[in-house]
């Protein structure tokens, strides 16, 4: 018998895959220099590391579709709810001496090139039937250091059967 890979996995593996071709060309604001499912602080991770996306699963909900087919999700219809996952993003931008909200700006960017990453294939190359932005936070300046923290909540629906690959 061989290895199964969880179907969690590799829906979080292709959306790591996705965040990475946000590379600063086309329709793209920044040339994200990390990705990664590991959570550090940006003290860590370091501003010659930024804009960084940091993938964060939580929780999951399922529903019966069949006896042996499940859905992620509180029902069979919802893409509200399911994997929920978020990304963390760190981004810097240079002082702001005139007030003109350059960290406002610069999260603002990173946020609307997360959203347009995920959304050119909401089925993560196959792994999901969809997946739906949430909610979005911005937390300013990490300790003063001119960092700026954002969290983006997504929720992933897939199907699967729990004793082939759950």
């Amino acid at each position: 018998m061989s290895v199964i890979t969880p179907k969690q996995e590799t829906i979080l593996a292709n959306l790591k895959t996705q965040l990475e071709g946000i590379d600063g060309t086309g329709s793209y604001n920044n040339d994200v220099k990390t990705v990664t499912r590991r959570l550090m602080d940006p003290d860590r991770l370091g501003k010659n590391n930024m804009p960084a996306l940091l993938i964060m699963p939580l929780e999951s909900s399922f529903t019966a579709m069949t006896g042996e087919e499940m859905t992620a999700g509180s029902t069979i219809e919802s893409i509200a709810d399911g994997f929920a996952i978020e990304i963390l993003g760190y981004v810097t931008s240079d002082t702001d001496t005139n007030d003109e909200g350059l960290l406002q700006k610069e999260m603002i960017k990173l946020f609307a090139d997360i959203v347009l990453a995920v959304y050119t294939d909401i089925t993560l190359s196959g792994s999901a039937t969809a997946i739906t932005l949430i909610s979005h936070s911005n937390y300013f300046d990490y300790y003063e250091e001119n960092i700026g923290i954002i969290v983006i909540r997504f929720a992933i629906k897939y199907d699967f059967s729990p004793a082939i690959n759950p």
